[in-house]
């Protein structure tokens, strides 16, 4: 191997090699995996055995296991494909719910990885394993908030890692669990304060790249060879950075904004896309691979192109197709209309100004940032020569002043009106459009000075950093579920190329959408009541979902058809999920909330699980003299 090391390449291919010598499988190249699983499906496997919510699924290396943890405090071992054998229950010594689980790679399945409410981590022997339950379990009490994930790396038997709501990630080693390596400490990006870990995710082409969702919008990747610095990269959809890093004080429209969080993160299998889910908002997935290239978030598609400069046939088709409807009709078929026609006509001013103005009307979560994007691009056509003095339109103009008020960038909206906009000439409707403006953004500006006055001097301004750019702000919206009262909700990536995403929803619907375009494929109803769990086979067209019904459900392909679900009928859906989701209060995270109470959190989550363990201590006896 030593001859083939002497470049990068060799190195890589060395490593390859390496890897499938150890029976572990490459990420396939191919759609086909996805493929299938967007085909028709009969009714699902239903797996049962569980007596409480299903918080996490696991498949192990060969997927011929999967795990399910609960929050009963079982795991339970299910054979894949033979469903009807009887399943393996592993007791642990949790005593509140199970929110991770996971299998030690190269353990021949021996090795088990959970953490859960009750702070703890534990590693479970399976080595004995049977219908008698024999188990040892180590218990790792390191944590001082409840574990909300573990994290294992493919090929690597011997370490794996907790996340907490204390805000610490630990490296655990096999070999010697006396003590743990404090690995990140996960802290907000302008005041420093220690922000709950949600979830962990490890790239499975660069392991040393691993992704935190935070209690903040923020997605931190941070390189495990540097544990003392600051992450590589933090990931944030636009609208949440912006109302993040405005400096607003609580109760503002940018603070509310921006207190959105992070529920689950996940790499796909080709390490170049990363996605992640959102508190009362959207899932998203990001490019790692574009270096955050704003153009690679808002794709137009793959449509036929033909030159819109044709005399005015672009703005024939603005008025033609969305002109009708703009005053009272559907803001998403406006949308989805303006889309079309810029496949045929990209770059169109009008028909991108119109599709701003259905964003803006739609108003769900993100058409914000997504209008202002299709502003600023008209604003540089315009800089470009096809304005008739030199200066943008006051009609563009109006919109980017619109845009930046609803992100809640209220000084930069002033600015706007004041010096580009002035007292310049123009239409009626701008006219009333540019007054609306001013009030609106006179009034924000005057009641958060307000705010401001009443927040005690004393108390220190949040750093600002200066000169970091390392948000990407690239995001591809996809989805739309509803996203709102669990904190658990998995996002995660179908099939061999990371073209597809499935995430789970509180309507009970599994939603698969393109992680290119944000374009719904698929849908699954997967729940009575909320879906949290979403994970794909390793090699087969397989999915699993759980959620709040006590059982798991298995989803393959029964028909080469492809599927013939009704798209438009989830419009509807979809919609409704979004007003929700604009109606829904952002819920304060627990750690928040109980800090503002001056309690202690890790106690209270520490003495709740040992009342809960006590009950169902005394349930088990119960049942036992029952069935005497």
């Amino acid at each position: 191997m030593a001859s083939e090391v002497k470049d990068a390449r060799g190195f890589l291919g060395a490593v390859t090699r390496g890897r499938e010598s150890l029976g572990l499988r490459q990420p396939t190249s191919t759609r086909s995996l996805a493929e299938c699983l967007l085909r028709k499906t009969d009714s699902p496997t239903v797996l049962k055995g569980h007596r409480g919510c299903v918080n996490r699924l696991c498949w192990n290396e060969q997927g011929t296991l999967l795990a399910s943890g609960s929050d009963d405090t079982r795991v339970i071992l299910w054979s894949y494909p033979e469903w009807r054998r009887p399943a393996i229950v592993v007791p642990t010594n949790h005593k509140a719910n199970i929110f991770g689980v996971k299998f030690l790679p190269l353990s021949g399945d021996a090795k088990l990885v959970t953490g859960a409410m009750d702070c703890e981590v534990q590693l479970h022997h399976l080595e004995r394993v049977s219908r008698e339950h024999n188990v040892h379990t180590t218990t790792l009490d390191f944590h001082h908030n409840r574990v909300k994930a573990v994290e294992v790396e493919q090929g690597n038997p011997h370490n794996f890692w907790s996340g907490s709501e204390d805000g610490n990630v630990l490296q655990f080693d096999c070999r010697s669990l006396r003590e743990p390596v404090p690995l990140f400490q996960c802290r907000a990006r302008y005041d420093r304060t220690l922000v709950e870990v949600k979830h962990l995710s490890i790239n499975p082409v660069n392991p040393h790249l691993l992704a935190l969702a935070c209690g903040d919008p923020f997605v931190r990747v941070h390189d495990r060879r540097m544990a003392s610095r600051e992450p590589l990269l933090m990931l944030c959809p636009p609208h949440l950075a912006l109302a993040a890093g405005s400096g607003s004080g609580r109760g503002s429209r940018a603070w509310r904004c921006g207190h959105h969080h992070t529920t689950c993160v996940s790499f796909g299998s080709t390490g170049r896309r990363l996605a992640a889910s959102y508190h009362a908002d959207h899932c998203y997935s990001f490019d790692l691979s574009g270096e955050g290239s704003v153009e690679a978030a808002f794709e137009e598609g793959s449509g036929p192109r033909r030159p819109w400069a044709v005399a005015g046939e672009d703005e024939a088709f603005a008025k033609a197709e969305l002109g009708g409807r703009r005053g009272g009709g559907s803001a998403s078929e406006d949308i989805t209309a303006a889309s079309r026609g810029l496949d045929l006509y990209p770059g169109s001013p009008s028909i991108l100004l119109a599709r701003a103005d259905a964003l803006l009307r739609r108003g769900w979560k993100a058409d914000n940032a997504y209008a202002l994007r299709d502003v600023e691009r008209v604003l540089r056509a315009e800089e470009q020569g096809c304005c008739a003095d030199g200066r943008p339109s006051v009609a563009v103009l109006s919109r980017l002043a619109q845009c930046l008020h609803d992100l809640a960038q209220d000084e930069c909206a002033s600015l706007v009106l004041k010096n580009m906009v002035g007292d310049r000439e123009c239409g009626e409707d701008d006219v009333e459009r540019v007054e609306r403006l001013r009030e609106a953004v006179a009034g924000e500006l005057k009641r958060r000075g307000e705010l401001e006055a009443q927040e005690d001097p004393e108390a220190p301004e949040d750093p600002q950093e200066e000169g970091d750019d390392e948000e990407i702000l690239a995001a591809i919206r996809g989805g739309g579920g509803l996203h709102g009262p669990t904190d658990c909700k998995e996002v995660s990536f179908v099939g061999g190329d990371d073209s597809i995403v499935a995430s789970g929803s509180d309507d009970g619907v599994v939603y698969m959408w393109d992680s290119n375009t944000g374009e719904l494929v698929h849908i699954l109803e997967a729940d009575i009541d909320i879906v949290n769990c979403v994970q794909c086979h390793p090699s087969v067209p397989c999915l699993a979902t759980s959620g709040l019904e006590h059982v798991v459900r298995i989803w393959e392909p029964k028909d080469t058809d492809l599927v013939g679900w009704q798209k438009a009928g989830m419009i509807d859906v979809i919609e409704r999920n979004q007003e929700q989701n604009n109606e829904t209060p952002v819920r304060p995270l627990a750690g928040e909330a109980l800090d503002a109470r001056g309690m202690n959190y890790g106690v209270l989550f520490r003495a709740l699980a040992n009342t809960y363990a006590s009950m169902q201590r005394n349930e088990d006896v119960d049942a036992q003299c029952a069935t005497q």
